[in-house]
């Protein structure tokens, strides 16, 4: 997207935050299928995305808007091929996210309460997710009531692709 970028001064920044905080939570974005972007370009930002082990990550496809500078770049991704290089690429990361997931069990988190989902469990977010961007937290809870907007900590017993499951202490 003619954007500079230094992958090596990424790396190094995200290392030296993890060095600082194991369990702090790096998250990003990225578009697949800009115009241009071959295979070559798609395998690197699969082994970049690899080696980085985003904890979250959203992936767009590139939509060419009228009047924008890249109406005109060539040559153009075809649609079928964005779907499938996004499908790829979340494929990548469900692995990613499972195992910083996991990472997890036995930490202590702080949650905001949100509310309970239809099947009458209590949920909420910790402080390493994005309210309706990234998974969620269950309570497993113990005889203290608990009330939407309540912060509890939580020791981490569980967690799967995106979500993670936790006894109130």
């Amino acid at each position: 997207m003619r954007r500079p970028v230094n992958i090596e001064k990424i790396k190094e920044i995200i290392a030296y935050v993890r060095e600082i905080d194991p369990f702090s939570a790096i998250r990003t974005t990225v578009i697949v299928g800009f115009p241009g972007e071959g295979e070559e370009e798609f395998l690197a930002l699969c082994e970049f995305i690899k080696e980085v082990e985003f904890d979250h990550l959203g992936v767009f496809i590139f939509y060419q808007e009228e009047g924008t500078p890249a109406e005109k770049f060539l040559p153009k991704v075809p649609y079928k091929e964005k779907i499938k290089r996004k499908k790829e690429v979340m494929k990548i990361q469900k692995e990613i996210s499972k195992k910083r997931l996991k990472m997890r069990i036995g930490s202590i988190e702080e949650v905001l309460v949100l509310g309970k989902d239809l099947k009458g469990r209590f949920f909420g977010i910790a402080k390493i997710q994005a309210p309706e961007i990234d998974g969620i937290t269950y309570l497993l809870l113990n005889k203290k009531p608990i009330y939407p907007g309540d912060l509890v900590k939580i020791k981490i017993k569980k967690a799967n692709f995106y979500d993670l499951w936790g006894e109130i202490i």
